[in-house]
């Protein structure tokens, strides 16, 4: 049986001053399993709470007491290191060069220096970086950032890797080059992947499941397995008629949740 690693079980979330009746409910009755190898992405209208749900997932949030109940569980192994969060902005630290910023967590966790930083070169040359080690952020574009945002906790090898519109500040050429890279990456590694995005195109190419959230507060409206083969190439699976199918699809009961 293939094991869980996230799973909600009717979780409810808010955010607001109780004693000042300014509560905003983001989050009712949501139920979400997420399997090990999955790369599930969660779609849903803006300011719904998909980064709630990875801010849960985390254990950087907690659900809320009182009238809004629920639990989640996050499935954890002996390791110390299971869990890796991509922002939707990069954080690289600008005093430090590209290579030794994706270092920084094999460093952390007590990695000798020789084996991380061959470990970094690896990383760095597999999503097309390397001569480019010795920069620093501000000398890489905003595509080479978030390639490196991206590597940094993939290197470290987590068992769980929660994405929160990693590429959405990205143009649309050099997005396209990272999906592509996103989705080699994983077919490598079938790591378990939770990606938010706005984008159901996205979602789609990237995915083996689909997640649609409703309007705030938000409930999970459907989950949509996408059978479609690995690997994928990006550029051409967006041609296919298999693909327009799915999207349209999709995108019919996505509007439906905007009425």
């Amino acid at each position: 049986m293939v094991q869980s690693k996230i799973r909600l079980e009717h979780v409810s979330a808010s955010y607001g001053n109780v004693e000042d009746q300014n509560v905003v409910q983001v989050l009712r009755d949501v139920n979400l399993d997420v399997r090990e190898g999955e790369f599930v992405s969660i779609v849903g209208p803006s300011g719904c709470g998909k980064s709630t749900v990875l801010n849960l997932a985390a254990g950087l949030w907690s659900p809320s007491d009182g009238d809004l109940s629920g639990s989640i569980n996050v499935h954890h192994s002996e390791r110390k290191q299971t869990i890796g969060y991509v922002l939707q902005k990069d954080a690289l630290f600008p005093w430090r060069t590209l290579i030794k910023n994706v270092e920084y967590p094999l460093e952390i966790a007590g990695m000798p220096r020789r084996q991380r930083e061959e470990l970094a070169r690896e990383w760095i040359n597999r999503v097309g970086l390397s001569g480019f080690e010795e920069r620093y952020p501000y000398q890489l574009s905003g595509g080479m950032r978030q390639r490196a945002n991206i590597i940094r906790v993939l290197a470290y090898d987590p068992e769980i890797v929660l994405m929160d519109e990693p590429l959405g500040a990205l143009d649309a050429h050099t997005r396209m080059v990272l999906q592509q890279q996103i989705s080699d990456l994983w077919s490598a590694s079938r790591k378990t992947v939770v990606f938010v995005t706005h984008d159901l195109e996205e979602a789609i190419l990237l995915s083996t499941r689909v997640i649609l959230m409703t309007k705030r507060p938000a409930t999970v409206s459907a989950s949509r397995a996408i059978d479609l083969p690995y690997p994928r190439s990006i550029m051409n699976l967006k041609l296919t008629p298999e693909f327009r199918s799915v999207y349209e699809n999709l995108w019919n009961e996505f509007c439906g949740l905007l009425q």
